[in-house]
C-alpha cells in the first residue's frame, strides 16, 4: 500500500550525551517514517476521503422514511415578538407629556393612582376607548391633561399637560379618585398575602400607602372585586363541585361524593352536598371503634347554612375524620339525606354505636337509616338544656349520673335527684330518652365518650 510504514523495520537509535535534544520538523518526521509528504499526495488523499464521506452520508439518506421525516419537521415561527417599551411603577406613577401606556383601561387606572399621589381630583370630560380628557377640580387650577391611543390602537399616548397645580392640599384627602376598581387593583397584592384580611383593615392599609382617605363600603366592594378577579366568583364556584366530583371518582376509586340539585323555574340550583373518601371510608372499617359522631354548625360566611361533620376514634382514641357534607337548615329531610349517604359508604354494621345533639331531626334519620344502631344523646347538649328547666346544687349530680359505669353508683344519684323534683323523671322520658349514661353503653362499642 502506498504511504505504509514497515513498523518492524523502525529502529530507535541511542541518544548520545553530547547530541542537542531538538523537536522534529515535520518535513524529518515524514521521511523519517517514509510518508509522502508532496502536496500532489496529500490532494488525492484529502479528495478520497471526502467521496468515502459523501458516499456514507447518501446510504443514510437513502434509508430515512420520507413520511416519518415529514412528520418529525418542527415549524420554527420567524416572528420575533416586539420588545416591551413600557416602563412605569404602578404605584408611584409618573404621567407626563409623551408618556405611553399598555391601554386605556390602564391608563384610567394609574391616572387615578397620580392624582391620589399628587392629593387632588381629576374631572374626567370625555373618556372612551381611544381618547381621554380631564382636568383639575381645584378652583381656578389650570392644570389638564389629554390623552390618545396611538396608530395600533391600543397603545395610549399622553399628548397634552398643561400645569402647574394652583390647588391646595392636605396630608390626607377625601377622594374620588379611589372608585371600587382601583380599590380592587391595589387590594389585590393584599388578599394573596392575606386572603383572610378584612375590608377595616385593608382600608387601614391602602390609607396609609396613598395618603387620603376611602370610605368603608367603597373598600368592601372593592376588596370583593378582587376576590372575583383572583378565585372567581361564588355562584361559578358552584360549577366546580361537579368537576370536583369527577375528579375524585376518577383518582380515588370507591368514594362517596354527591352533590344534589334542584331546578326552579328551569336553572339548576345547588342543593346540598356529601363526601366520604375512600382512604376514610376504608379507616374507619378497618381500624376505628364501631362509633360515629354526628353534628352540624352554622356557616357564617356569604352563603349561610349548616356544615355536617362525621367523625369517628381510632384504637388510641384519636379523632378520624369520616364525612362532612353541606346543606340549608337542619331539617329531617336533609338529615335523611346525609344518612343515607353515610349508610352508602360504610354499610349495614349490626354493631354501631350513633352519637347525635339534641337535634329531634337527626335523631329521627338515624332511627330511618340506621335502626339496628344505638343511639347516643352527647350529654354537654343534654345539660345545656336540662339548666334551662331545672336549678340548684343537686342537679350537679347529673354530671355522676352519666359517667357511672356501675348501675349502683347511676341509681344513687338519680334517687336523689328524683327527691330533690320528682318532674326531673318525666322530662328525661319525653325528650331525652336516648341514651346518654355510661352505665347503659353497648360495651362491645369499646367506646365510654358521653360527649359528641
Amino acid at each position: 500500500m502506498v504511504g505504509s510504514v514497515d513498523w518492524s523495520q523502525i529502529e530507535i537509535a541511542p541518544m548520545n550525551d553530547d547530541e542537542i535534544d531538538v523537536p522534529i520538523t515535520e518535513e524529518n518526521m515524514c521521511s523519517v517514517l517514509g510518508i509522502n509528504d508532496e502536496p500532489e499526495h496529500r490532494k488525492i488523499v484529502s479528495e478520497a476521503a471526502m467521496k468515502a464521506s459523501i458516499a456514507d452520508v447518501d446510504a443514510c439518506v437513502a434509508d430515512i422514511d420520507e413520511d416519518l421525516l415529514a412528520d418529525a419537521a418542527l415549524p420554527v415561527p420567524d416572528h420575533m415578538p416586539e420588545e416591551d417599551h413600557f416602563w412605569y411603577d404602578k404605584k408611584h406613577p409618573v404621567i407626563e407629556e409623551g408618556s405611553l401606556f399598555r391601554s386605556m383601561n390602564e391608563f384610567r387606572m394609574l391616572i387615578r393612582t397620580f392624582a391620589i399621589r399628587g392629593k387632588f381630583d381629576i374631572k374626567i370630560k370625555d373618556s372612551d376607548t381611544t381618547r381621554f380628557l380631564g382636568h383639575c377640580k381645584g378652583n381656578a387650577c389650570p392644570w389638564r391633561i389629554t390623552a390618545r391611543t396611538i396608530e395600533d390602537g391600543k397603545t395610549v399616548r399622553v399628548n397634552k399637560i398643561v400645569k402647574p397645580h394652583k390647588c391646595s392640599s392636605t396630608a390626607a384627602v377625601t377622594t374620588s379618585m379611589a372608585d371600587q376598581a382601583w380599590v380592587a387593583e391595589k387590594a389585590m397584592g393584599y388578599i394573596q398575602t392575606e386572603p383572610n384580611i378584612g375590608a377595616s383593615e385593608l382600608r387601614k392599609k391602602l390609607q396609609a400607602e396613598y395618603k387620603c382617605t376611602i370610605g368603608y363600603h367603597t373598600v368592601n366592594k372593592g376588596k370583593e372585586r378582587a376576590k372575583n378577579s383572583l378565585y372567581g366568583t361564588w355562584g361559578k364556584s358552584f360549577q366546580s363541585l361537579l368537576n370536583f366530583k369527577a375528579e375524585i371518582d376518577k383518582r380515588s376509586p370507591g368514594s362517596i361524593v354527591e352533590v344534589d340539585v334542584k331546578r326552579e323555574r328551569g336553572e339548576v340550583h345547588f342543593r346540598r352536598f356529601f363526601m366520604a373518601l375512600k382512604p376514610c371510608i376504608d379507616g374507619f372499617l378497618a381500624g376505628c371503634r364501631p362509633y360515629v359522631s354526628v353534628d352540624s354548625t352554622f356557616l357564617t360566611g356569604k352563603w349561610n347554612g349548616q356544615l355536617a361533620a362525621c367523625t369517628t376514634l381510632d384504637g388510641q382514641n384519636w379523632m378520624f375524620p369520616l364525612a362532612f357534607g353541606f346543606f340549608a337548615t337542619e331539617t329531617e329531610d336533609n338529615w335523611i339525606w346525609f344518612m343515607q349517604q353515610l349508610h352508602r359508604a360504610i354499610g349495614h354494621l349490626q354493631t354501631l354505636a350513633i352519637c347525635t345533639d339534641a337535634c329531634k331531626g337527626l335523631e329521627n334519620a338515624v332511627k330511618i337509616v340506621f335502626p339496628q344502631a344505638e343511639q347516643r344523646e352527647c350529654f354537654r347538649h343534654l345539660m345545656a338544656n336540662f339548666k334551662k328547666k331545672f336549678h340548684g346544687d343537686v342537679f350537679g349530680r347529673m354530671w355522676p349520673v352519666a359517667k357511672a359505669y356501675r348501675l349502683e353508683t347511676f341509681n344513687y344519684h338519680m334517687a336523689k335527684i328524683f327527691e330533690a323534683e320528682p318532674a326531673v323523671s318525666v322530662y328525661l322520658c319525653t325528650y331525652h330518652n336516648l341514651k346518654w349514661m355510661r352505665c347503659d353503653f353497648n360495651t362491645e362499642i369499646k367506646c365510654d365518650y358521653i360527649h359528641n
